[in-house]
């Protein structure tokens, strides 16, 4: 009742509602009220005990995770998520995102920008484009993301490819765990008291009402059932059985959806936060190198005509100069290991470009020359971290990166390369590449360049193969940092908030 009535206190208290309702709806309303008296008002809590902050500490002290659980609808989680990062000004945030709704939730914003830029007639001011955003969902993730790019925080992937979700659903088809009514029973009933402070879900729906819409969507089901309990034909034998068959049914698909959905996800969202701590206990030990900037994803015109008006000639097909000072990094997911061939299918613009400047600029590709340090080849690094972002350049579309890097790699030579184009038409080249020498980078040597890839003025030899998998960085203490807590926020939705700061407080 009192959810509903913050919902609809605009029509309720306006001067057409008759004096006996609006009198019977603050009696309601003050009973209500007296039973969250003793807890303090949203507005004069610090975010971080803010009912839907839960905190936990590792057993050693070294990490303290703080879980903000959120509505991804309109409300007042984008706040909340802001006033945390600001407050706390934690070492890194993980959002429940995977890479490729995070660039679907931020070029919404990018879009009004690119449109304001566009626009000629009338700017539009910071206000009205925080108005225009208001009318998306996942505006609480927008605000983590935003937050933290303006305040110099590294953002971490938190969630998997919802492709890989889908998939689940039918790979676990046959596991009885997933159908177990356990942890939907574990999530109601059973309250959370192996971290510091846990998730007050009540407190949370009724400091914000708008929290809570989404369980308003279901009353009209709940509305329902008792008019189908008072018609039901209870003297119809078959139709008790087939009732009682479909409702069994049904609780095990809800039990099915919440461990794959929810369950599964929440073990995931609290590995990448915990891989978060690890990786930001390499950066401040200096044993990883992190770069941000931004670059544009909008095509040379040029170039692409000239390759779709392709007369056969190799050397003629890109008109490059070669005017790059450095060697080109690509960034992989796992080493390249020196001796190592791998094959590589490359479309973006920015590594087009990259691999053209090296390529088409090289008269040959012996094994000498590959051998040489300072030759035009590109470089192969590891990446723990990459962060990318829709944002607009100019009023075009564009990237924010946020890449953290193993400042050991290795060279790469360009073995094959075959011109192909991807089922829109666009080009696409597939590259056969074979790791030659390892090499060491210092991070002052390391720039960008203007199509948006990393550079390297100057590269070490390094004897012997230093390179580890991203799995494997240095434990979270370590002797640089052994006295100083390492601090991740990490934003995610409401119904994973709560076994996610479970998994968190059992490290």
């Amino acid at each position: 009742a009192f959810s509903q009535y913050s919902l609809s206190r605009d029509y309720l208290f306006s001067n057409e509602t008759p004096s006996p309702i609006k009198f019977a709806i603050h009696r309601i309303v003050d009973r209500n009220r007296s039973c969250l008296s003793q807890t303090t008002k949203p507005s004069e809590l610090s975010a971080k005990e803010l009912p839907c902050v839960a905190y936990t500490t590792v057993q050693d002290g070294s990490v303290e995770f703080i879980v903000i659980g959120t509505s991804h609808l309109p409300c007042n989680s984008a706040t909340e998520v802001s006033s945390l990062i600001k407050q706390e000004r934690p070492d890194g945030v993980v959002v429940e995102l995977d890479p490729e709704r995070v660039i679907l939730l931020t070029n919404q914003t990018a879009g009004i920008l690119r449109s304001n830029s566009n626009d000629s007639d009338e700017a539009t001011t910071p206000a009205e484009i925080d108005s225009k955003k208001k009318f998306y969902q996942g505006e609480d993730l927008l605000a983590a993301i935003d937050t933290s790019r303006d305040m110099n925080i590294p953002l971490f992937i938190g969630d998997e490819y919802t492709k890989e979700t889908l998939s689940r659903f039918g790979e676990t088809a046959l596991q009885g765990r997933t159908y177990s009514p356990k942890n939907l029973f574990r999530f109601i009933f059973q309250s959370d008291t192996s971290s510091d402070k846990s998730i007050q879900f009540l407190e949370t729906f009724s400091s914000d009402s708008k929290k809570s819409r989404s369980l308003l969507l279901s009353l009209p089901s709940l509305l329902y059932l008792p008019g189908a309990i008072y018609t039901f034909p209870f003297h119809n034998v078959p139709a008790i059985l087939d009732t009682f068959a479909v409702s069994v049914l049904s609780f095990v698909a809800v039990c099915k959806v919440f461990n794959v959905l929810i369950e599964d996800r929440n073990e995931i969202l609290a590995s990448k936060a915990m891989k978060a701590a690890r990786v930001i206990s390499s950066l401040k030990n200096d044993e990883i190198v992190r770069k941000r900037w931004t670059f544009s994803t909008v095509n040379n015109d040029d170039i692409e005509e000239n390759w779709k008006q392709d007369d056969g000639n190799k050397s003629d097909k890109r008109n490059v100069s070669n005017t790059l000072k450095g060697t080109p990094l690509f960034t992989l997911k796992t080493p390249l290991r020196p001796g190592e061939t791998r094959r590589l299918n490359l479309f973006e613009p920015r590594w087009l470009k990259m691999i053209d400047m090296v390529y088409y600029n090289k008269s040959s590709l012996d094994s000498s020359s590959a051998a040489d340090i300072s030759s035009p080849l590109f470089g192969c690094v590891t990446c723990p971290n990459k962060f990318y972002s829709a944002t607009s350049i100019g009023g075009n579309e564009g990237r924010y990166a946020d890449v953290i890097f193993s400042p050991q790699g290795t060279l790469a030579a360009i073995v094959d390369l075959k011109e192909d184009s991807r089922p829109s038409g666009a080009r696409k080249v597939v590259v056969t590449i074979e790791g030659r020498d390892a090499f060491e980078v210092k991070k002052d040597d390391v720039s960008v360049a203007t199509d948006g890839y990393m550079v390297a003025s100057k590269l070490s030899p390094v004897a012997g193969d230093p390179m580890r998998p991203t799995d494997s960085f240095l434990p979270v203490t370590s002797s640089k940092c052994e006295k100083e807590v390492i601090k991740i926020v990490v934003v995610v939705g409401l119904l994973h908030a709560k076994g996610v700061i479970e998994r968190l407080a059992r490290v």
